[in-house]
C-alpha cells in the first residue's frame, strides 16, 4: 500500500535559478545557520512561511 499526500507551498516559475532560491547580495554569508534566513527572500510569501515554519520540516520544494 502507498501513501501520497501532496500540497502547495508556492508556485515557482519556470527555469528557477538560484538566485531565485538564494540571492546572490547573500552570498557574502558564510555561516551555514545564517543562511536558511534567505532562502527565497525575494518571494516575501515563501521566505515567510520557511521563517516562521509553517511549511512541515520534511518539504520538499519543486521547480521547473
Amino acid at each position: 500500500m502507498s501513501h501520497h499526500a501532496s500540497k502547495v507551498a508556492a508556485v515557482l516559475p519556470d527555469d528557477v535559478s538560484t538566485d531565485i532560491i538564494y540571492p546572490g547580495r547573500f552570498m557574502a554569508t558564510v555561516l551555514p545557520s545564517e543562511t536558511p534566513q534567505y532562502a527565497f527572500a525575494d518571494n516575501t510569501e515563501l521566505n515567510t512561511r520557511l521563517k516562521n515554519k509553517l511549511a512541515p520540516p520534511d518539504s520538499v520544494i519543486v521547480a521547473g
